[in-house]
């Protein structure tokens, strides 16, 4: 943690100053905690499968905090949601809300923030727990291990980093709501039934004492009947927040509702009011920037025409994401056909396009196709040091922008204009590489863009051919890409060893990604490889392996 970051949050809570202490808990383990057992017949869980889920790592004051974290297997620039326990900790309830925000096209992680004090999941005795473990979790140390939760999403390189909200459940909902007036990056916010007049520490304030520093919209879901949770309390936390100019926050009470309304293994559990809440919360994530809806297919199957009209057709969307080149299967989607299946039946819905991977390596005529965001890296078909992405805004999607209320500073293409057009940047320009990049664009137009289209193809239809004589091809052959190739191991070979043996001889390629690791194997031909590069990789291939 910096010395700005820590100054900050002691600005904000009156707290003692939290210690470096190294974490207690180092495992999340498995099942419930014991505190709540045994669980209801009714709990839900929800199956793994289309998703990355497990335990992870995050680097934090004092050593690796251990979190759950759920994402979709396929795909990137996911919205990002921080899931906060109960005082029960990250037990598998937790995880298994993770994973449902992972259904929904989230990157959710739910870190376990009791793990310095000790296992919240491991004590019987509520009061104990409360005593022992709750009562000595400073808000500081919590909100700092948060902002390292939110580091931790950006560096993984598959998140909208813009895109954060946060949600929690008793303890977690104070939580949810103290974060939200501790980072003013938080798109949202939504508390269930969290307390808004009470702190657990000694000498934390409580959700009440920061409203007039909370900026970023929260939703609250409450229960009527709650025992622990007054209503008048809720009520007069939310007037602080519209006092203090925060119009845009909200709060649902269920009459005759009791605490932990949504907790399916506990006997509190309410379907319908926690279904609805539920439902709430996606609408609020949505209306405030944290929300999508995710289209899913088989990978190495392509994202088609079909498919996308199919899922337009049954709901009201602003916008549609659509990666046109899928780096890790080796399929290129059919960008063009959608977007003018897009702009002839649903003609108000934007057209946002990931091109990562194809940018400067396959023709892309953004307005000849009627694109409103097309956005790329620089460390790919441009041969460029990685540091920059490049991006074309349609003026449909500019004038947008602008009537989203809550769209935030970072990223603001009106922000960028105003800049612009005083001859500023909104940031401090990375230099280096702008020049890096401004010296390839020369070479690029230097070797004419049809040219450089048609090595791209060269390659990919050489690699191809390799492929299917000594392996075969993963994935629809109608959408192949052009830029890198997904080789099904046919042969069974260990692809970590011919990567050594590549490596010996100063090349490398890609195992398979995910489920399809040393099932699969990928050659990159993008960006200022030529087709020698390419021939002389695949000789080296055959030798190794006697092919």
């Amino acid at each position: 943690m910096s010395k700005v970051i820590e100054s900050e949050v002691k600005s904000l809570f009156s707290a003692p100053t939290f210690d470096r202490r190294a974490f207690v808990v180092t495992s999340l383990g498995a099942g419930f905690a014991l505190a709540v057992l045994p669980v209801s017949a009714q709990t839900i869980t929800t199956p793994a499968e289309g998703l990355v889920a497990g335990e992870v790592k995050i680097p934090a004051a004092g050593g690796d905090m251990v979190a759950y974290r759920a994402m979709p297997a396929a795909g990137s620039n996911f919205p990002v949601i921080l899931v906060v326990s109960e005082i029960w900790g990250a037990h598998e309830h937790i995880r298994d809300v993770a994973r449902r925000f992972a259904k929904l096209g989230y990157f959710a992680v739910a870190p376990e923030l009791f793990a310095r004090q000790g296992d919240a999941k491991a004590v019987a005795d509520v009061q104990a727990l409360i005593r022992d473990i709750v009562a000595k979790t400073p808000d500081a140390q919590v909100m700092a291990d948060l902002d390292a939760v939110v580091a931790y999403a950006k560096a993984t390189g598959k998140v909208d980093g813009t895109s954060i909200g946060v949600t929690g459940f008793c303890w977690g909902g104070r939580i949810a709501l103290m974060y939200a007036a501790h980072n003013p990056e938080l798109d949202a916010a939504v508390a269930w039934y969290g307390p808004t007049a009470r702190s657990y520490f000694p000498g934390d304030r409580t959700p009440l004492d920061v409203a007039a520093q909370t900026k970023v919209p929260v939703l609250g879901l409450y229960g009527g009947a709650d025992g622990g949770i007054p209503n008048e309390s809720v009520e007069k936390y939310f007037a602080a927040l519209k006092s203090a100019g925060n119009a845009r926050s909200a709060f649902v009470i269920y009459p005759e509702t009791p605490h932990a309304f949504h907790a399916d293994y506990r006997p509190t559990y309410r379907k319908d009011k926690a279904e609805d809440g539920w439902k709430r919360m996606q609408e609020w994530f949505k209306a405030n920037g944290v929300a999508c809806d995710k289209l899913e297919v088989p990978l190495g199957q392509a994202v088609t025409v079909d498919l996308v009209d199919e899922a337009l057709s049954k709901g009201d969307y602003d916008a549609v994401t659509l990666t046109h080149n899928e780096t890790a299967t080796g399929i290129m989607n059919p960008v063009q056909a959608t977007a003018e299946m897009i702009h002839a039946k649903y003609p108000d819905v934007l057209i946002l396009v990931d091109a990562v991977s194809s940018m400067a390596g396959v023709k892309i005529e953004f307005d000849a196709w009627g694109l409103d965001v097309c956005l790329a890296g620089v460390q790919k078909c441009f041969a460029a040091p990685p540091g920059l992405t490049v991006c074309a805004v349609s003026d449909r999607a500019r004038e947008r922008a602008l009537q989203v209320p809550n769209r935030g500073h970072y990223f603001a293409w009106d922000q960028m204009d105003k800049k612009y057009e005083a001859g500023q940047t909104p940031a401090t320009p990375a230099i280096s590489l702008m020049q890096a990049l401004n010296q390839q664009m020369d070479d690029i137009l230097a070797e004419g863009l049809d040219v450089r289209f048609a090595r791209h193809t060269e390659m990919a239809e050489m690699t191809r051919e390799w492929a299917r004589n000594y392996f075969g091809l993963y994935g629809d052959e109608r959408y192949l890409s052009n830029t890198v190739t997904n080789v099904e191991n046919t042969r069974g070979i260990s692809v970590g060893s011919l990567n050594e043996e590549l490596g010996k001889r100063g090349a490398m390629i890609s195992n398979g990604y995910g489920d399809l690791k040393e099932k699969c194997f990928r050659i990159g031909h993008m960006g200022d490889h030529q087709v020698s590069d390419i021939r002389w990789l695949l000789d080296q291939i055959n030798d190794i392996l006697g092919l």
